[in-house]
């Protein structure tokens, strides 16, 4: 069994047993993934920390969050915006991750080895979903699939 085949074992039980609220199983198999591989996926890491607000372990939910962050560099945009927190956006726990927030994104950045290849990646990204957001022409769409391949091939 691969690395991500274990990983989503572990994940996939943990939000079966989130939506069936058994917050404590799915914090438990959260965490086994997160051993297995830690930068995978924030929204697991969201609602892991979920699971534990749910379970009054708020410090464990404010240093799952961190590690969101610090890891894969979870937006601020879709923290705010995440629905599994709405229970829990008015306690004090929440306000003081929404406080550090910013300075955990720039230590993500600070830790990278190759921030600019990041920010390059994560420019043409940007394009890409602009393009189709826009719903611009076809063609449109295929040459601007085509540069960014391009360019990611020459990273690669």
């Amino acid at each position: 069994m691969s690395v991500f085949e274990a990983y989503d074992k572990y994940t996939w039980k943990a939000m079966v047993q989130y939506k069936e609220e058994d917050y404590e199983s799915a914090l438990s198999h959260f965490l086994k993934g997160f051993k297995i591989k830690s930068d995978e996926n924030v929204s697991d890491y969201f609602f892991a920390a979920a699971s534990a607000f749910h379970l009054n372990k708020e410090e464990l939910a404010k240093e799952l969050i961190r590690q969101s962050i610090l890891k894969t560099n979870a937006s601020k945009e879709y923290f705010e915006r995440f629905e599994a927190f709405s229970p829990f956006r008015n306690s004090d726990c929440f306000k003081q991750i929404e406080q550090v927030y910013d300075s955990l994104t720039k230590e993500f950045f600070k830790n990278l080895e190759y921030p600019e290849i990041y920010h390059e990646i994560d420019s043409l990204l940007k394009v890409d979903q602009l393009v189709r957001k826009n719903r611009v022409a076809r063609e449109e769409m295929i040459r601007k699939d085509s540069q960014n391949i391009s360019r990611i091939i020459e990273i690669t």
